[in-house]
């Protein structure tokens, strides 16, 4: 079936110029080979001198030409299954131009990309005929199979991009960001002093919450999202493994009516509560904010689900609620701490390949130590505590305890800068109406701080290339 599918996409002769190029120089190889790996000659034969060549090539050969080839071939016992010597000097025979080679390389990329779609439709049609009276796995579970093989297919196929010199476009960006400033690079949290703090929510960064259990961390990253996904209108995706979708709903609705979460479960609403409702209702209805239930994940599960939401969706905003040891997580040959180590190594490296912001949660213990991975703290682009504040802090402010806000947010690590010192950030936090927002008075005077760090930052570089 393999090697008929592979006849039904092959194209021959994109391949022979293609090989021909690395005859004409070592350089071609490595550009290719850039691109291309072996099993996207879909000929065997073409195959094969393509796998002698990176030989050669791997021995430092200066040039590779016919004569080596065919002298690997006849002594790997191979030279008629490459066609022997007649075959060989027809491609070397072709002519080449250095300007049409990406065009070719594009042709067998699609080639392969193809004849990989159809054999991923024909396994997965064959397990469907298997399971089709198997009652454990579901049909939801058999479209996941497709649409995360798809998916992972589809990224791959554009994942090849060249390098970019430092110099490419550098004016014109200088240009554009002395006449057009931004204020922070990434999305905004809806917190404005955090913002300014992390530079907003960096596409490709992966930012951690660390808190204790119950203590608001599931809130602060659903505030979070609902700004993304209503004020900012970016689909985002929230992947929980700890709160079924009812009772997010009502957390959400609660939020956005500033209604308490009891009364929207409950219902039995006053006009004044309905209006509130509705409201909020609208604004949900225009935006795109999903939620996925994930009690016994797994990682692979996990990233092909937000993948598919970035292709199918639009995802630019990804959640998950929080970082622990995944279902059926293998104890036997790895520790907890390295376990939890690979799932944060995943979502990071989710962040960089689709290009957007992850925000996820991290529960800590008494001593406020970083659940069983020190992974999590070496991964993380930004790691923050919220925390409610002690009794001898909201002593210290009596009797403005409530200007200055009953829990803090501590940014311990941030790769664009931005950390705060103990006293954190001061956050409101009404519990009942899970309503979250910065305080309106600070400990900490953070703008004039930022202003202080923009100042020591307009010293004139030193001449030290």
């Amino acid at each position: 079936m393999s090697e008929l599918s592979k006849e039904m996409f092959c194209q021959p002769n994109y391949e022979r110029v293609l090989l021909a190029y690395c005859f004409d120089s070592v350089e071609n190889y490595y550009i290719i080979a850039s691109a291309i790996g072996s099993k996207d000659f879909l000929l065997p034969d073409h195959e094969m001198i393509w796998l002698i060549i990176g030989t050669l090539i791997k021995r430092d050969v200066p040039k590779v030409d016919g004569e080596l080839v065919l002298n690997e071939a006849d002594h790997n016992g191979v030279l008629q299954k490459i066609g022997g010597y007649d075959y060989i000097r027809s491609i070397l025979n072709i002519d080449t131009t250095k300007d049409n080679l990406q065009y070719y390389i594009d042709k067998i990329l699609n080639s392969s990309t193809k004849h990989q779609l159809h054999n991923s439709l024909s396994r997965n049609m064959s397990n469907t005929e298997v399971d089709a009276r198997n009652e454990d796995v579901t049909a939801t579970d058999m479209i996941g199979t497709v649409s995360s093989d798809i998916m992972d297919l589809s990224i791959k196929s554009k994942a090849v991009k060249e390098a970019t010199n430092l110099s490419d476009g550098l004016d014109e960006y200088i240009e554009e960001r002395r006449y057009n400033p931004v204020e922070y690079c990434g999305i905004s949290t809806g917190f404005d002093i955090l913002d300014k703090q992390i530079d907003g929510l960096v596409p490709g960064a992966l930012h951690v919450v660390c808190a204790r259990p119950k203590h608001g961390k599931s809130t602060f990253l659903a505030a979070v999202g609902a700004y993304v996904a209503y004020n900012l209108g970016k689909p985002t995706l929230c992947v929980d493994t700890e709160m079924p979708f009812e009772q997010w709903r009502a957390r959400i609705i609660s939020m956005l009516a500033i209604v308490p979460e009891r009364v929207v479960t409950h219902g039995g609403y006053t006009d004044e509560q309905y209006e509130k409702i509705c409201k909020a209702a609208k604004i949900i209805n225009k935006g795109k904010y999903f939620h996925e239930y994930m009690p016994g994940y797994n990682v692979e599960k996990l990233i092909a689900l937000y993948k598919k939401y970035k292709h199918v969706e639009g995802m630019e905003f990804a959640i998950f609620d929080y970082i622990k040891a995944p279902s059926g997580a293998d104890f036997k040959n790895k520790k907890e701490y390295q376990v939890l180590g690979d799932v944060t190594t995943a979502l990071k490296d989710l962040a960089g390949e689709l290009e957007i912001p992850v925000l996820c949660a991290n529960q800590i213990n008494r001593q406020d130590d970083i659940a069983d991975s020190d992974r999590i703290l070496r991964y993380a682009d930004v790691l923050m505590f919220f925390k409610p504040k002690s009794k001898e802090e909201m002593d210290k402010v009596h009797p403005f305890e409530k200007e200055y806000g009953t829990h803090k947010l501590i940014i311990t690590d941030s790769r664009r800068g931005g950390t705060t010192p103990e006293e954190g950030i001061g956050y409101s936090f009404t519990k009942r109406m899970l309503h979250l927002s910065e305080a309106p008075k600070q400990l900490i005077d953070y703008n004039e701080s930022k202003k202080e760090e923009r100042n020591d930052e307009s010293n004139d570089p030193k001449e030290s290339f």
